[in-house]
């Protein structure tokens, strides 16, 4: 009997949990009756033991269909103004059906906003001034926002795992609340400094409605159970994946494959490697920036005094300037190919003006969905930026400060300009166009004569690199490597528990911390401002 392959099993392990899903999914619609529960509550003490689950199940029936049972409340959430609002409503309703008053803040506790500080809740009122984008696409939208944190270090191995378990977390117990309104597309995205999240699919409004409900849901309650059955399950679905690689028989696969390599050619992974920076040429950084650029998403930030006229225009001005001229520059001219692929997403983000801003920033984020396993590239492309490119315009004295930052073992570049004092749009236009002719001067007459030298610094540094490589491909071959990084990931795992989940929520989205203010001066911008407007109509209201 063939041994089945690696993909088999897991393609076999995800039929079988989509399979018990959708058969419990159709046993609640089929037997759910309203009537029969509140009976037996009277009757028995059944509720004492399974609320929380049948809960749960409430969760994931339709919303039409769960509106039917509170007709007498007239609930409509597909069309009520404040989503957030009807599904307190909801909850208060089912537990004053099934559960003692007293114990109300255990379940569904969607009042409390991450302490009594409540910083989601002025998030959520300029929600639409500072992440939002509605993309009209044959009658769909889509939006995306990016939530992202300077107070923690996520450089640390910890920090990452435990924003992995809250995204985990996220996107388990959000499938439940959104799943009736099935859009066509929700993402949850690991960042480097936080997760990203794109929902796509019906209309502008009820996205905009999603997002009020997903920001409600980043608060964690430590004294919800259903709240520590949610981590338990994300942080043992975790673990489950990381023993996966642990298994013997998956471990002996891999070392008969490699095993095999290092027999034949016991210089192979670095061998492959250099011999691909030896043979590196014009043409085939041409065609890794294209790949780069064909999928890129430009996220703008311009803080100052604009209109959003203005701004939105200025904004696809330099996308279609920047995405047209930049990959149709002649990198090698015996080979010329003219690229014509431009940006698949462009994200705008307006900052509300404010007179107290002594400076006019504008950050350009680039991204792509190119595999961060073509290190060549990367390297190369990082080195282009960080060692011609920076410092060409910091001696130039275009009167503008600039930042770079390339994270590794992501696909982001991040260029950041500011310029003192609050400037007009023409200003900003003329900078931005210095900065594309530096950029492409660099590509077009620099980049020939320091391409060599450039690939020698990457050789020698993988060469350097060497010993790391034969002390692996050894402990592979003697069966002696044990996945030494998956262990300590799955160790660090094990010792987490939901109070150090929550205190890392708590720093993720702490506001008075001055790293925070140096990487997100964009969102506490923002924050402050309707802080103030809430002052104010405070203010009015009390007079």
């Amino acid at each position: 009997m063939r041994k089945k392959t690696k993909k088999e099993r897991i393609r076999r392990i995800g039929k079988e949990k989509d399979k018990e899903v959708a058969l419990k999914a159709q046993y609640m619609r089929e037997q759910f009756n309203w009537s029969k529960i509140v009976e037996q509550k009277k009757e028995t003490n059944f509720f004492r033991s399974n609320i929380r689950n049948i809960l749960l199940d409430l969760r994931k029936l339709n919303y039409r269909l769960i509106s039917k049972k509170f007709q007498d409340e007239q609930i409509n959430f597909r069309e009520c103004d404040d989503v957030k609002y009807s599904i307190q409503k909801f909850n208060d309703k089912i537990i004053r059906e099934l559960w003692d008053k007293d114990s109300r803040h255990h379940l569904f506790n969607t009042r409390r906003l991450l302490g009594k500080r409540g910083p989601m809740k002025i998030i959520e009122n300029s929600l639409s001034k500072i992440w939002h984008l509605f993309k009209k696409d044959g009658g769909s939208s889509e939006i995306h926002f990016i939530v992202r944190t300077g107070a923690l270090d996520m450089d640390r191995a910890e920090s990452r795992l435990l924003r992995d378990i809250f995204l985990k977390f996220l996107r388990e117990k959000l499938t439940m609340f959104i799943g009736s309104f099935a859009p066509s597309k929700i993402d949850f995205v690991a960042e480097s400094q936080g997760f990203s999240v794109t929902i796509q699919g019906f209309e502008a409004n009820e996205l905009q409605n999603i997002v009020a409900i997903i920001f409600n849901e980043f608060s964690i309650n430590i004294d919800s159970k259903v709240n520590q059955r949610f981590c338990e399950n994300s942080r043992n679905r975790t673990l489950y994946i990381f023993d996966e690689f642990r298994k013997e028989n998956l471990v002996d696969v891999s070392l008969e494959f490699f095993a095999h390599l290092i027999e034949d050619q016991p210089s192979y992974h670095f061998e492959e490697n250099v011999s691909r920076f030896e043979n590196l040429s014009l043409y085939d950084v041409k065609d890794f920036v294209d790949k780069f650029f064909s999928v890129i998403q430009f996220e703008f930030f311009i803080k100052g005094d604009f209109l959003e006229s203005e701004a939105t225009h200025l904004v696809f001005s330099i996308v279609e300037r920047v995405s047209s001229e930049f990959h149709s520059m002649p990198l090698l001219e015996a080979r010329e190919s003219i690229i014509t692929a431009k940006p698949k997403n462009i994200l705008i983000r307006k900052i509300i003006p404010d007179q107290a801003f002594t400076s006019t920033m504008v950050a350009f984020k680039i991204s792509t969905n190119y595999s961060a396993q073509d290190c060549f590239g990367l390297e190369f492309f990082d080195r282009l930026i960080s060692t011609r490119l920076v410092p060409k315009l910091e001696l130039q004295n275009l009167g503008y400060d600039i930042q770079y930052r390339f994270t590794m073992g992501t696909t982001s570049l991040y260029l950041l300009f500011v310029v003192a004092g609050n400037r007009n749009t023409s200003f900003v236009e003329r900078k931005i166009e210095e900065i594309v002719d530096s950029i492409m001067d660099i590509v077009v007459r620099e980049m020939t004569d320091q391409f060599a030298e450039m690939k020698n610094d990457i050789i020698r540094n993988y060469q350097q690199r060497r010993p790391e490589y034969f002390e692996h491909w050894f402990m592979i071959k003697n069966g002696r490597f044990d996945f030494d990084s998956y262990v300590t990931m799955t160790e660090e795992m094990r010792s987490i528990d939901l109070i150090d989940l929550e205190n890392f929520v708590d720093k993720f989205f702490k506001r008075d911390s001055q790293q925070r203010e140096k990487l997100s001066v964009f969102l506490d911008a923002g924050i402050e401002h309707a802080t103030q407007q809430s002052k104010l109509s405070g203010a009015e209201t009390a007079d």
